[in-house]
């Protein structure tokens, strides 16, 4: 169980760093990043929209992962919380890359991390129903 806790650990500071630092970029530079990605920041309404959701709601999402990471009594909702969380970025992407075509390397580079972060998540809940089973018999 020890090794699972700590993977578990371990993968939500990492993805909990990555959001807060890039919400951090999001929220201070706005085009640092989103340059990065071929979007452009014409007007204010885009500024505030990008400090807003990718900025506000990334560093959220960061600290969110940290707490999660410093109980361990939290296991199984902070799995399904980053199972949701990078989930929904995974379809996200994979549906953008299927309709809109290939992107380029840092699309690519996201999908990975948060692909490694839904299969951490779902590898340890498979792993706590399995001995949640045996301590059942």
């Amino acid at each position: 169980m020890d090794w699972i806790r700590k993977l578990a650990q371990v993968t939500l500071v990492f993805i909990g760093l990555g959001f807060g630092v890039a919400g951090a970029i999001f929220l201070v530079s706005p085009a640092t990043l989103t340059t990065l990605f071929d979007i452009a920041l014409p007007t204010s309404t885009a500024l505030v929209e990008v400090r807003g959701a990718y900025g506000g709601m990334s560093i959220g999402v960061g600290l969110l992962l940290f707490m999660f990471a410093r109980r361990p009594d939290w296991l199984r909702p902070s799995m399904i919380a980053l199972a949701w969380i990078t989930g929904g970025l995974v379809v996200g992407r994979t549906v953008g890359m299927i309709i809109d075509g290939p992107p380029n390397f840092f699309e690519y580079s996201q999908l990975a991390t948060e692909a490694f972060g839904l299969g951490v998540a779902l590898l340890t809940l498979w792993h706590l129903d399995r001995i949640h089973a045996q301590e059942d018999k």
